[in-house]
């Protein structure tokens, strides 16, 4: 055993022919570790089709955290990118309880995903919303990010794909 400066003993670490391990084999270890550390708490990119069903589906529960993460981020506009994802849960969940007025829906029976399409570096998705009284289509813009594929806006529309 090998003591430092202070008192304390410190461990060599020895391989096991013997050999005691030099700093640069220490290092490598340490890097090769920190590789794998890194590597393991990385997750898969979303494609652009599971960013969409996810939304759709963080929509239809109300999740706003999932919704948010699903969304560009807007860096300093974040308040504003809150403020937004609030008023697309609170109009899709009035839509789905069957909003009286003018143009009632009744209950959601089922959401369709339709294929996106490409528009330039960007996706585009529809989703069929069925009632029972009409059927609503939406739109979602993908758009691709350094975090992943993100939602940058959701609208109704008044066709369902192109």
């Amino acid at each position: 055993m090998a003591s430092s400066r202070r008192g304390h003993r410190m461990k060599t670490i020895v391989w096991n022919d013997g050999r005691p391990a030099t700093a640069r084999t220490r290092r490598r270890a340490l890097v090769l570790l920190a590789l794998l550390f890194a590597a393991c708490g990385r997750a898969e990119a979303l494609t652009p089709e599971q960013v969409h069903a996810q939304y759709v589906a963080a929509l239809q529960a109300n999740d706003r955290q999932t919704t948010l993460a699903l969304t560009v981020d807007r860096g300093e506009l974040h308040a504003l990118q809150a403020a937004s994802v609030d008023q697309h849960l609170q109009r899709m969940q009035t839509e789905m309880q069957g909003a009286t007025g003018a143009f009632p829906t009744g209950p959601l029976r089922r959401v369709e995903l339709l294929p996106l399409a490409t528009e330039g570096q960007g996706r585009v998705g529809w989703s069929r919303w069925i009632y029972p009284e009409r059927t609503i289509c939406h739109q979602a813009v993908l758009q691709p990010t350094p975090q992943g594929w993100r939602v940058a806006a959701w609208h109704d529309s008044i066709t369902c794909g192109s």
